[in-house]
């Protein structure tokens, strides 16, 4: 929970998870219940937007992973063709 709320400070875990066993009316899958409480920044919306400031931390968070996964490749495939 404290690594998403690095990138989402008003995310709030309700209570904890709860999990549901695999079942034949559900094709054989299982469930898991998460409820969250995300307060916005309110800085250009309300606060109580919140879902919509965790999908922007969200989609932002991602693309900070992407760009370091592609950075780590870049340099890795720039350090082995520099010794080949």
């Amino acid at each position: 929970m404290a690594d998403i709320q690095d990138y989402v400070p008003g995310y709030a875990l309700r209570v904890e998870p709860q999990f549901d066993t695999a079942r034949e009316d559900w094709n054989g899958n299982g469930g898991v219940g998460i409820w969250i409480q995300v307060r916005g920044a309110a800085d250009y919306l309300p606060e109580y937007a919140g879902n919509l400031d965790i999908i922007t931390a969200a989609a932002t968070r991602t693309a900070d992973l992407l760009a370091e996964r592609m950075n780590a490749a870049a340099t890795t495939a720039s350090t082995v063709g520099a010794h080949a």
